[in-house]
């Protein structure tokens, strides 16, 4: 303490006998000395999508786990080692902590300092920001489990400070998000004192569209968790359902992200490029949708054009094996695979505005379907699931149509993407179409069968969601051996792969044992080994 009051008195003498326009003089007068809250708002929703990683894990294995594309240079080892593609863990760490994090909460820091006549103001600010917390951190707790949640962001406190946060449970941080999401929609409110942010990129400032996403965020989490807590989710679920005009309601209620045409573009054009031509739509995927004659398979993929099936819809097998015995390509090879099975459409998957979604109307129908089905609501459980379907198609068919609209018409390295161009009139669907499917065979409701029919409408749903796509998947374990289409049996070298060996999360990342060594060792001894076949809390079977 003498020494360095030795060196800070001579320092502040100089100081003070500097010039007195000092700080004029040094003062860059361009620089903004504080950041427009809008703006902070703004950017925080932007970078919920601007995660690259995500579909590079998810083009790389989640689709091919939960069983809707095959990929032709997926070699039978990755299937073996049964793991996620390698340093995705890091990426999605830091992404939540380090990009997604910092402006919410100094956002949230800003406005419970703000004097209390603007917090009066500013109660629906601070609502949607805790509903975006909610919705990053549901997605990060999903893919590793427990994380550190309660004392996380006390660095960013002044005053204490905390840069080796604890882990919390998963059951802990769940708990505190369905809260989270009940005092924020609870206090979301229309009137018009209120100071809403102006630069609301999902919603437009609609504080009904609000409510009603993070009311359907909560019935989606309280579904979730309704295999280990029945209690708690039946408690959240009856809540939700004694008023359900407060859940999203129609698809222009669905969150959509558009993405800015000069400024922000959509991540998953960098992976495009090697993903059109290596995969290939999951035959069993690609085989239910024809054999229903659902409309979604022609807004989800091309027909062949080439080799003896061009003009049909193909799909391959996702097992190592079962392609190779079929012969339908040389792994590693230069082959054009895509042109003689179905493949994505290059407008949809290679273009840099194409609008993405977090949570639409299908899904939370389809929820309160299996919630029905369940017994543990009085809504019909048969109309609910026919009603999903149809939200499903004609949400689909909107996006697409909206998507390839201004997208690329090819991918420019692949000359052959020329004749695969998607035309906008074949997105059309009508009324007849959707009636036909629902009386199909395999989707007309069964009773005897409905959950698993519901978990596979959910499963087709979730297609352009490839996070829900897999969290779904390991809490529905649908596809299954008995459902509609059927889990196909992974057999790679030899060696069957069981659906109970797809990996149940991410392991921690190298940087938390070297930074928080102390917190994560303790930790793993509470929720299990930190491997990758270690369960999480709400996925007990």
């Amino acid at each position: 303490m003498i020494k360095l009051k030795n060196i800070v008195l001579p320092l502040f003498v100089i100081m003070m006998a500097c010039d007195s326009d000092f700080e004029k003089i040094n003062t860059n007068p361009n620089a903004p000395t504080s950041v427009d809250l809008s703006s902070l708002f703004a950017h925080a929703q932007r970078v919920v999508f601007a995660d690259g990683s995500v579909y590079n894990e998810s083009l790389l294995h989640t689709y091919l786990w939960t069983q809707q594309f095959s990929n032709k240079n997926v070699t039978n080892n990755i299937f073996q080692r049964n793991e996620f593609a390698t340093n995705i863990n890091n990426s999605y760490w830091s992404q939540f902590y380090v990009t997604k994090m910092p402006n919410i909460i100094d956002i949230k820091r800003r406005l419970a300092t703000e004097p209390d006549d603007l917090k009066a103001k500013h109660v629906n600010k601070k609502a949607m920001v805790d509903i975006m917390q909610v919705l990053n951190a549901h997605f990060i707790v999903d893919s590793f489990g427990g994380i550190p949640y309660s004392e996380a962001f006390n660095a960013f406190n002044f005053d204490d400070q905390n840069f080796l946060p604890k882990y919390d449970t998963q059951q802990e941080v769940y708990m505190t998000m369905l809260s989270q999401l009940k005092s924020a929609a609870d206090a979301l409110t229309t009137d018009t004192n209120q100071e809403n942010f102006t630069d609301d990129l999902w919603y437009g400032g609609d504080i009904i569209k609000w409510k009603k996403f993070a009311n359907s965020l909560r019935l989606r989490l309280a579904v979730r968790i309704s295999e280990v807590d029945e209690v708690t989710a039946r408690e959240v679920i009856d809540d939700l359902l004694s008023n359900p005009s407060d859940l999203i309601s129609s698809n222009d209620d669905n969150l959509v992200f558009r993405y800015n045409r000069s400024v922000f573009n959509n991540p998953l054009l960098g992976q495009s490029n090697s993903f059109l031509h290596e995969t290939a739509g999951a035959s069993n995927f690609v085989d239910f949708l024809e054999s229903s004659r659902d409309p979604r398979l022609r807004i989800f993929f091309n027909k062949a054009t080439e080799g003896a099936k061009a003009g049909n819809y193909v799909g391959v097998p996702v097992s190592p094996d079962a392609r190779d015995v079929a012969n339908l390509f040389v792994p590693g090879s230069t082959k054009d695979y895509n042109s003689e099975y179905s493949r994505v459409h290059s407008q949809a998957w290679f273009n840099d505005k194409f609008p993405e979604f977090l949570i639409n109307w299908a899904e939370v129908l389809l929820l309160r379907a299996e919630i029905a089905q369940k017994g543990w609501s009085s809504e019909n459980a048969e109309q609910l699931y026919n009603d999903g379907i149809r939200a499903s198609i004609e949400f689909y068919s909107a996006l697409y149509k909206e998507g390839v609209s201004f997208g690329l018409t090819k991918n420019p390295t692949s000359p052959k993407d020329k004749d695969e161009i998607l035309e906008i009139s074949t997105l059309d669907v009508t009324q007849e179409e959707i009636n036909n499917l629902l009386q199909a065979p395999g989707v007309a409701y069964d009773n005897a069968n409905a959950i698993n029919q519901i978990g596979i409408q959910q499963w087709i749903n979730l297609h352009r969601n490839p996070r829900e796509l897999l969290s779904n998947f390991r809490r529905t374990d649908i596809p299954n051996a008995i459902s509609h289409p059927v889990w196909e049996t992974i057999v790679a070298s030899g060696t069957i792969i069981p659906a109970s060996d797809i990996p149940k999360r991410l392991t921690y990342p190298t940087t938390e044992y070297a930074s928080n060594t102390s917190n994560v060792n303790a930790f793993i001894q509470v929720q299990g080994a930190d491997v990758e076949s270690t369960p999480l809390w709400w996925d007990v079977d």
